[in-house]
Parts: structure tokens; C-alpha cells; sequence
């Protein structure tokens, strides 16, 4: 019987029917405590969503109450509507008014995301609708420029894009930087490579530094015989006569984002 009704509760707490005439921002709901809003902004990491709440409809005053929106990407494993505790939780105060907007930053480009409204009190969780959304592409962020190739060494230039800057500029956290790699393989240089695996365990040349250290948005990384980076090739990095292939990459905390991949040719 627990059971049963913990069905009932919940399918009644989700419904979100707002009747709005196909606008579908639920503001015109007025039935359920927790209604899903709708998506008001969104860039290649960061998106405004809106959800309303009815706190009447709660039986006197709740003496514990929290407001806000769940998330998380589609292609979470985890991910269950009946469940409370899947994904992110980004809070709002709304005690005066039914409505909230909240801006979600350091998302992941080019990402589906499922959200829904929240609300809890007393011990007890009310859920709107879910819906979804989708971040915009990240246009090129940082490019590399191979120059000065010699037998045992080769400058690589690594600039940041504008759009780069401005993707930068709204993250939040302070590890914000942007790199170079260089490999014997083309095939290691890729996003999936870079984000599944550990990159000092690689067999490739990787060097990088903070966005603060590129004056005007470059940053010129010497790569010889004796560059220090992680990764390497347990010797010499630069032979002559080799082909190299390279990119410029970045990184928000752990999660890289890998740029063209060039190559270079270094001399007999």
C-alpha cells in the first residue's frame, strides 16, 4: 500500500497540465506546486530557465521549503523521473513571488539536457513536467600554428579565438586554460581520447597554461628534445625526418575540448 501511494503522489505532484494555449512556459498553471517553465536563453554553455511554483497549494506553512530546477545531460545513466536525486540541483528563493529564473552555467556544447521545476518541503519533493534543451555548437575556441621546424624542435602557436574568450569569460571557475598536443597519431587527438582516459598515461606531447598567461590571446610553445609536458614518447619528443600530428586544445577544470588537428613534417 506504501508503495501504491508513493505512485499516486507522485504522478499527481508531476502532471504540469498548464492549460496555456500551446505557449508551454507553465505560467498559466495554477494546479500544481511545482510547474516546469521554459527555456528563455541559451549559448554553448549556459542556459535561462524559468519555473513557477504554487506554495498555497501546500498545507500551512512549511517550516523547511526549497525551490529550484533539477538537470541533467540526456545522456545521463542514472537518469529517472521517478527519482529525486538524479543530476544537478540549482536553487532559487521565491517565497513573494511564483515565478524563478535561473541561469545554469559551465554546461557542456552541443549537450541535450532534460530539467524540471522542484520544489521540497517538509520532507517531501513535488516535480513539474520534463523537458528538455539543447546547448549551441562551440564554434573553434583555439587554433595551433606550426613554425620554426627544425631537426629537433618546432614552435607551435597556440591562439584563442574570440568566440574562445568570450566561452571563456563566462566560466565561473578559476582553472581556465588552453594547451597544445602533439602525437605520432592522428587518432589520439580527439575530445573522446582527451576526456576518457588519463592523459598523462597517452603517447602524446601535451604543454598548456593558464588563459591569463596569453598575452593578446596567443601563447608560443617551444617543443624540443628537452620540453618538459606530460605524456611524451620516452625519449626524444622531436627526431628529424618524422611527420607529427598536433592541436590546440582547451580545459575548463577536467574536460577538454580538442581543436583541428594539423600536422608537420620536421627535416632529414
Amino acid at each position: 500500500m506504501a508503495a501504491l501511494c508513493g505512485l499516486i503522489m507522485f504522478s499527481a505532484c508531476s502532471s504540469d497540465s498548464d492549460g496555456d494555449g500551446g505557449k508551454n512556459d507553465g505560467s498559466n498553471n495554477t494546479t500544481d506546486v511545482a510547474v516546469t517553465g521554459a527555456l528563455q536563453e541559451v549559448d554553448i554553455n549556459r542556459a535561462v530557465l524559468t519555473g513557477y511554483v504554487n506554495l498555497n497549494l501546500l498545507e500551512g506553512v512549511p517550516h523547511d521549503c526549497l525551490c529550484g530546477i533539477q538537470y541533467a545531460p540526456t545522456s545521463y545513466e542514472d537518469y529517472d523521473p521517478t527519482s529525486s536525486w538524479w543530476g544537478e540541483k540549482a536553487y532559487a528563493e521565491v517565497w513573494n513571488e511564483r515565478k524563478m529564473t535561473i541561469t545554469l552555467n559551465n554546461l557542456t556544447p552541443n549537450q541535450e539536457y532534460y530539467f524540471r521545476t522542484f520544489v521540497y518541503a517538509d520532507g517531501r519533493y513535488y516535480f513539474g513536467a520534463t523537458k528538455k534543451f539543447k546547448t549551441k555548437t562551440s564554434p573553434a575556441m583555439v587554433t595551433a600554428t606550426a613554425s620554426n621546424i627544425t631537426k629537433e624542435s618546432v614552435d607551435i602557436i597556440c591562439t584563442i579565438t574570440p568566440s574562445g574568450q568570450s566561452w571563456y569569460d563566462n566560466m565561473t571557475t578559476q582553472y581556465k586554460e588552453a594547451g597544445i598536443a602533439v602525437s605520432l597519431k592522428k587518432e589520439y587527438l580527439t575530445d573522446s581520447k582527451f576526456n576518457n582516459s588519463s592523459v598523462s598515461d597517452l603517447p602524446f606531447y601535451v604543454m598548456y597554461e593558464h588563459i591569463d598567461s596569453f598575452e593578446n590571446g596567443s601563447y608560443t610553445f617551444r617543443v624540443d628534445n628537452i620540453s618538459y609536458g606530460f605524456g611524451g614518447y620516452g625519449g626524444s619528443i622531436i627526431q628529424p625526418g618524422t611527420t607529427y600530428y598536433y592541436c590546440a586544445f582547451t580545459r575548463v577544470d577536467w574536460t577538454y575540448k580538442v581543436g583541428e588537428v594539423k600536422s608537420f613534417t620536421t627535416p632529414e
